[in-house]
């Protein structure tokens, strides 16, 4: 920072401070007006910063001039994805599971900003096995993980795929990644009665999901003709767990299409409260002696930072003018309601304009 004065002498030299408080992030040096950080500087904490300086000469009469500095930070991806999933899940399905249909969908999340690119995550799929990108494709967008080619459980019985997370897609800073484990087991094929063709399944849902909204198809199939293949879906019972165990609750959050096995969203759901729905869904034929099947569906609540953080009433608290630098004077506190990385509070001075 520079500020100059036309006079000669002692009143032509200028000393540099700050107008106000002083900067948390930032020195100055009173006689050269230099500015330099002293703190991590965090875009996810502060976009733009306003730095207020006074230049004054050392005259008698101490003339003196003021200079507002805008700081703006920018971006750097600085923060991995994160998978919200365990990594290791294994998913089994029957040997004729239908091509081009969802198998599951993985989910990563990044604290950076979206709005310059370095928040928004694509989804690849890591193999040095032909047979693996042959097999199993991913949207890159969506990280939804769908069948290529039939399965075969004569010739090969379990998949290991290596799912890749990558941020900054055309952003400001180099992309981070992140790898996860997803383990696959062929079935050999049934035919007789219903069967679930993916008997154990995981899906996830953010806990901001409209009511109403369709969550995830159970797909049963029964090979007999007429009505002993027709299929009729029902929810056996479901149930509520938070990180302090089982919740018992007499609502039921989820509702099943009796002739489609769409399960569907009843009721609103809170991350803070509930962060696993545990379901057993049956399938039912129309045959006489009514045989059916039963699956496993395990709705892992997904949570979002939906909470700001708050701080207590506004307080004051004296100060001794000798105090020494560098002097603990007060200590700031929030809480936010949120859970896991949205929760963390970062804390910053922020300087009214004016």
């Amino acid at each position: 920072f520079k500020a100059v004065d036309d006079d000669i002498g002692s009143n032509a030299r200028i000393s540099f401070y700050w107008d106000g408080s002083p900067s948390a992030l930032f020195s100055l040096n009173d006689t050269t007006g230099i500015i330099s950080t002293i703190a991590p500087l965090d875009y996810e904490a502060n976009q733009q910063l306003t730095l207020r300086i006074n230049a004054s000469d050392a005259g008698a009469s101490r003339l003196s001039s003021f200079a507002k500095i805008e700081v703006r930070i920018r971006d750097v991806n600085d923060e991995a994805p994160v998978f919200v999933n365990t990594s290791g899940l294994t998913l089994s399905f029957v040997e004729d599971h239908p091509l081009n249909i969802e198998l599951t969908r993985l989910m990563a999340v990044d604290r950076e900003n979206t709005a310059n690119g370095n928040g928004v995550i694509q989804y690849s799929i890591l193999s040095q096995d032909p047979l693996i990108l042959r097999m199993f494709t991913i949207n890159v967008n969506s990280g939804s993980i769908s069948l290529l080619m039939p399965f075969n459980f004569s010739t090969v019985r379990n998949y290991q795929l290596t799912v890749q997370a990558s941020d900054a897609p055309g952003g400001t800073g180099k992309p981070l990644t992140a790898n996860y484990t997803l383990n696959i087991v062929v079935l050999e094929d049934i035919d007789t009665g219903p069967y679930f063709r993916v008997p154990v399944q995981t899906v996830d849902v953010l806990e901001n999901t409209m009511t109403g909204t369709d969550v995830v198809q159970m797909n049963a199939v029964d090979r007999d003709p007429g009505n002993n293949g027709i299929i009729s879906y029902s929810i056996l019972s479901q149930s509520a767990e938070s990180a302090q165990g089982s919740i018992p609750s007499s609502q039921e959050f989820f509702s099943i299409n009796n002739a489609t096995g769409w399960i569907t969203l009843l009721l609103p759901i809170d991350y803070e409260m509930v962060q696993k729905f545990d379901l057993v869904v049956q399938a039912t034929d129309l045959s006489v002696d009514r045989r059916s099947v039963n699956a496993s569906l395990t709705v892992q609540v997904v949570n979002v930072n939906e909470h700001s953080p708050v701080f207590p009433p506004s307080q004051s608290f004296p100060l001794v003018e000798d105090l020494s630098p560098n002097s603990v004077v007060y200590r700031a506190t929030a809480q936010d309601q949120d859970d896991g990385v949205f929760g963390q509070i970062v804390y910053a001075f922020h300087l009214p304009d004016g």
